[in-house]
């Protein structure tokens, strides 16, 4: 292993910070929440907070990265964060008492084309990203010359790493593997490839150029799902779908079998955020007519993102398996609960500009998400909040931790 002392100290000091937060017994409350919730039958409305604005954040325990190595740098940071998160704005986050090595996996979802974009950001240290996307599937042609690239399990260097994080934490903190669970997100892809305005205004003038575009990534999502099954590469028992937990009693199936994972023992999330302003008879036509066809494999699916589906519940509906829909910010809460009916979780996704604003006004923060679940319960809907896509707090790290505490005050209410 060619880690340093002090590269092997650090990372095994973040692995006892995880055994000890992960044996605390909110942890068993919160799971059992999570479970209620995805079943169904909620306790409460549950609490998240993800994709957040790090470098805004106090730093002493968010140190620079010790570990020079790749793969362990990101777990540093990854526990890091974990760890940082759980201590301060938890909501209902979990840390379970592992360490997961993934199957490391190449070319899923990959005709080889690779992103043309110009970028922009406000501040170098911030993460967050403009993107502007230069079109690269303009004609037929180029459409019928895309061809698949082969999946690739790098089962050695997967071992290797595997074989480390033995070495690593054995005695400090369980270690597993586990497989992948690639989503449905052909138009975020497409959103890359050939930015946003050129398809829309396509899937007007051209229909039939983008029906062949969504056929054959289709046919690609769904032939790496099945490959990925036929070859024991799934994942199974995810902690997490889509930046909400995915504790769910249904899940795996009976005839689980760890070691051949089948697609219907495990949870995937679809999405199509660019058609966000196209017509509910569009957003069937060119998405849920596809989305379909690959969602009737799996078990459960949590469906959208950023896009209002208040008013496409009707089509969303048609996709098998979905367990829990997003409600955006841009979705009013008392249209998508009554469309929701109770059918399903409303996954809602409270507003972060409220974070952005001159001055955080809690009292107005707390009108909000009370309104949200007063809609939700009186259709009977499940309720989660989702605080995601934060790109800045005003460098006042205070804020969010306001506006968990007001979460939970109004989740627990």
């Amino acid at each position: 292993m060619n880690l340093t002392k002090q590269e092997i100290s650090a990372l095994q000091t973040l692995a006892k910070r995880t055994h000890e937060a992960a044996c605390d017994p909110v942890n068993i409350e919160r799971e059992k929440g999570w479970r209620a919730l995805n079943g169904l039958k909620p306790i409460r409305p549950m609490v998240i907070i993800d994709q957040l604005p790090w470098n805004e954040f106090p730093q002493e325990e968010l140190t620079g990265a010790v570990t020079s190595d790749p793969y362990w740098q990101r777990a540093e940071k990854m526990m890091q964060r974990m760890l940082f998160r759980f201590k301060y704005i938890p909501g209902d986050a979990i840390i379970k008492d592992v360490f997961t090595v993934t199957k490391e996996i190449s070319g899923i979802h990959d005709f080889g084309l690779r992103v043309n974009e110009d970028t922009a950001s406000i501040e170098e240290s911030s993460e967050v990203r403009g993107h502007y996307y230069h079109d690269q599937l303009e004609t037929d042609e180029i459409v019928d010359a895309l061809t698949p690239k082969p999946i690739v399990y790098n089962e050695e260097s997967t071992l290797k790493h595997l074989a480390e994080a033995h070495e690593l934490f054995d005695g400090i903190l369980p270690v597993a593997l586990n497989g992948v669970n690639p989503p449905n997100d052909i138009w975020d892809h497409l959103s890359m490839y050939r930015g946003v305005e050129n398809p829309l205004y396509d899937m007007a003038e051209r229909p039939e150029f983008v029906h062949k575009i969504m056929r054959k990534f289709t046919d690609m999502y769904i032939g790496n799902l099945l490959e990925l099954e036929r070859r024991g590469l799934l994942g199974h028992s995810q902690e997490t779908i889509h930046c909400t937990q995915a504790f769910v009693d249904e899940l795996p199936k009976p005839g689980f079998d760890p070691n051949h994972v089948r697609a219907c023992d495990t949870w995937a999330y679809g999405l199509a955020q660019m058609l966000s302003t196209v017509s509910p008879a569009m957003f069937e036509e060119f998405e849920v007519d596809y989305c379909k066809e690959w969602a009737k494999h799996l078990g459960l699916v949590y469906y959208g993102c950023c896009d209002p589906l208040d008013r496409k519940m009707a089509q969303v509906r048609k996709i098998p398996n979905v367990r829990k829909v997003s409600m955006s910010p841009w979705t009013t809460p008392e249209v998508g609960a009554a469309a929701i009916a109770g059918d399903y979780v409303f996954s809602s996704k409270p507003n972060p500009a409220h974070l952005a604003a001159p001055t955080f006004d809690g009292d107005m923060v707390r009108a909000y998400l009370t309104n949200i679940r007063k809609a939700a319960e009186s259709n009977k809907c499940p309720v989660e909040f989702i605080l995601k896509d934060v790109s800045t707090v005003k460098h006042d790290f205070k804020r969010l931790v306001e506006w968990e505490k007001i979460a939970m005050e109004v989740a627990k209410a």
